[in-house]
C-alpha cells in the first residue's frame, strides 16, 4: 500500500560478490574513465548562441523569468519583478494564507516534532504499527532517526503558473500578465511521508463512499460513455451533455467542513476502526501545519485541501 514509502537498504542482494559482476564493474570503470566524446558540432549559428548567452546571463541577473504556461505547452519570457510582485500578490490573500514570522528551521523543526509527537501518541495507543512508525518518521525500535536521505525533508516552497490560455489574442499582443495559479512543490518536505501513507486509505474511502459515482479522471469518464453507448440504455432519446467549472476550486472549500465530510466518510467504511481514527487524525495534522517557503518568508497554508491530497498525492 506504501511503495512510495520505501526505505533504502543497505544490505547487498545474495550472490552481490559473484566474479562475473566483478568483471563488469571493472569494465564499466574502465569505459567511463577512458571516454573521450566527440566534438559535436554546434546546430546554433553565431547569432543564435550571442542569443543564448545573453537570456541566461539576463536569468542570472534576475532580469528575466522564463517559465512554461499552465497549459497548451507555452513558454513565457516575463520581466522577474513583474512575476515576485504577482506571487506577493497572491500569498497576500489572508482568507489563503498566513504569514508567520519565523525561520525556515524553525518551522521545520516544529513540524517534524509535532509529526513525531502525533506518531509516537498513536503507537502507544496501537492504532499504528511499528513498520508505520519507521515508514513515516524514520524512527526505529529505540526511538532513534534513522539515517536515510528520505528522512532529510526539504523545505516546502511556492511557484506561479502562468494561465496564458486565460488571455485574448488582443492581450497578449497587448502583453498583458496572465493570471497565475501558485502551485505547492511539497515533495520530499516534512509532511510529505505523512500524505503519503494517508493517500491510499483515502482514496480506498472515497471510492466506497462514492460506490458508482466514483469517476477518476477524463479518460475513465470517456469510458463510461462509451459503456452507456453501447448498451443501447439511451437508444432514440435526446441526450444534454454539459460540464462544469468551477472558479478557485481549492480555495473555495471549507477546511472545517472538509474535516467533518471525511468524519462522515470514515464512520462505518471499509478501513478498520484503528486505521480510521490514525488517517483522521493524521489528515488533521496535515490540514494544521502545511506550509511553503517563499523569498524566505514562511507561510502557512490555511487551506490544505483533502480533495488535493486524494487526487494528487
Amino acid at each position: 500500500d506504501h511503495k512510495d514509502l520505501r526505505i533504502p537498504s543497505r544490505k547487498h542482494p545474495e550472490g552481490f560478490n559473484n566474479p562475473a559482476f566483478d568483471e563488469i564493474k571493472t569494465r564499466l570503470r574502465g569505459f567511463v574513465a577512458n571516454f573521450i566524446p566527440e566534438n559535436p558540432r554546434a546546430n546554433l549559428t553565431s547569432l543564435e548562441t550571442r542569443g543564448k548567452n545573453w537570456i541566461l546571463k539576463e536569468i542570472e541577473k534576475e532580469t528575466l523569468f522564463i517559465t512554461k504556461a499552465d497549459k497548451g505547452g507555452a513558454t513565457l519570457i516575463l520581466d522577474y519583478d513583474v512575476v515576485l510582485e504577482c506571487v506577493r500578490n497572491a500569498l497576500a490573500k489572508p482568507e489563503n494564507f498566513a504569514l508567520e514570522s519565523v525561520t525556515e528551521a524553525q518551522k521545520m523543526s516544529e513540524v517534524q516534532r509535532t509529526i513525531r509527537q502525533e506518531v509516537l501518541s498513536l503507537y502507544d495507543a496501537k492504532l499504528v504499527t511499528e513498520k508505520d512508525k519507521k515508514l513515516i518518521t524514520g524512527l526505529n525500535e529505540n526511538n532513534n532517526v534513522m539515517h536515510a536521505h528520505c528522512f532529510k525533508p526539504v523545505v516546502p516552497y511556492v511557484y506561479p503558473l502562468f494561465k496564458i490560455h486565460k488571455l485574448s489574442k488582443e492581450q497578449i499582443e497587448a502583453k498583458t500578465t496572465p493570471p497565475i495559479r501558485l502551485v505547492h512543490a511539497t515533495r520530499e518536505g516534512p509532511l510529505y511521508r505523512l500524505e503519503k501513507w494517508v493517500s491510499p486509505y483515502l482514496t480506498k474511502v472515497s471510492r466506497w463512499f462514492c460506490e458508482d459515482e466514483f469517476i477518476l479522471d477524463s479518460p475513465a469518464l470517456i469510458s463510461c460513455i462509451k459503456d452507456i453507448n453501447s448498451s443501447g440504455q439511451l437508444k432514440g432519446n435526446k441526450i444534454h451533455l454539459f460540464t462544469l467549472d468551477v472558479v478557485n476550486l481549492y480555495p473555495s472549500i471549507d477546511p472545517d467542513l472538509a474535516i467533518r465530510s471525511l468524519k462522515d466518510a470514515l464512520d462505518g467504511s471499509v478501513l478498520h476502526e484503528s486505521k480510521c481514527q490514525a488517517v483522521q487524525a493524521f489528515t488533521e495534522l496535515i490540514f494544521r501545519n502545511s506550509f511553503v517557503c517563499f523569498c524566505l518568508i514562511i507561510e502557512t497554508l490555511l487551506l490544505k485541501f483533502l480533495l488535493w491530497i486524494l487526487l494528487f498525492q
